[in-house]
């Protein structure tokens, strides 16, 4: 297992001003200790899990998360330099973590890794064994590590690109793929467990969309004209090959393509 180690020569103590005009509002304190990047504990991972034994303090918006039933018992949040998710173990959590909330996570006594190589924040029940992050199950656990600081900041739509200008530091993060499209007629996003659906560029470059069965929209079908679609990046190993995949967040992820 790792140890995240960074310097600084500054220390910043985040202090968390409750606004009214947000409900409800989280419990927890914000922590304090060094700001850090999403981007500055990503590459500290390595291989396997990492559990973090020091003060710091990340500071995300949140992009996805379960209104719609595509993402389950998780939110995915994000900064400047990348994105997590965040295994809050609880349904409905989008009452708590609307899309645009920006929160502030105290990392201390948590545990990080990759998988399908998005960063995943979470609770680790032994700090001196190797384990994957886990869910914290209970609001009054998320509570200490969590809080809201801010109100509804704008979450802005990422810029498009083509399947070629994706690339694995983008994982985790919601973006745009362009001119795209699925050559198989009638098929639904999903119908049961979770279900792929491959789209291609114009010169045969092949992304993958992965929805629940779960979703509010698994039952619409998907259109079969050029599109672009929105969605939360991942890097994906299906049928023995890597592919880069999107997991959209309702149906208004997809749109004429720009």
């Amino acid at each position: 297992m790792g140890r995240l180690i960074i310097l600084f020569t500054v220390t910043l103590f985040v202090s968390c001003v409750k606004d009214i005009r947000v409900a409800p509002q989280l419990d927890g304190k914000c922590g304090q200790g060094n700001n850090v990047s999403v981007q500055d504990i990503r590459e500290a991972i390595g291989q396997g899990s990492l559990y973090i034994d020091e003060d710091m303090v990340l500071e995300v918006t949140v992009i996805a998360n379960d209104i719609y039933n595509n993402f389950f018992k998780k939110i995915v949040a994000s900064d400047e330099t990348g994105g997590l998710e965040l295994l809050v173990g609880m349904y409905d959590s989008h009452q708590q973590f609307p899309i645009g909330r920006n929160i502030h996570i105290s990392m201390k006594g948590l545990t990080v890794d990759l998988y399908n190589e998005v960063m995943r924040v979470g609770l680790s029940e032994h700090s001196l064994e190797v384990e994957p992050p886990g869910y914290f199950n209970y609001y009054y656990i998320l509570d200490k590590y969590v809080c809201d600081c801010t109100y509804y900041p704008e979450v802005q739509s990422p810029k498009p690109l083509s399947v070629l200008e994706l690339s694995s530091d983008m994982s985790g993060q919601l973006v745009t793929v362009k001119g795209i499209v699925n050559n198989r007629y009638g098929l639904e996003w999903a119908k049961v467990g979770r279900e792929y659906i491959y789209f291609n560029d114009k010169v045969g470059n092949r992304i993958v969309v992965e929805t629940s069965a779960y979703a509010e929209f698994a039952s619409e079908i998907v259109p079969n004209v050029e599109v672009s679609i929105t969605g939360v990046l991942s890097l994906q190993n299906i049928d023995e090959e890597l592919f880069y995949t999107l997991k959209m967040r309702d149906l208004y992820d997809v749109s004429s393509s720009i």
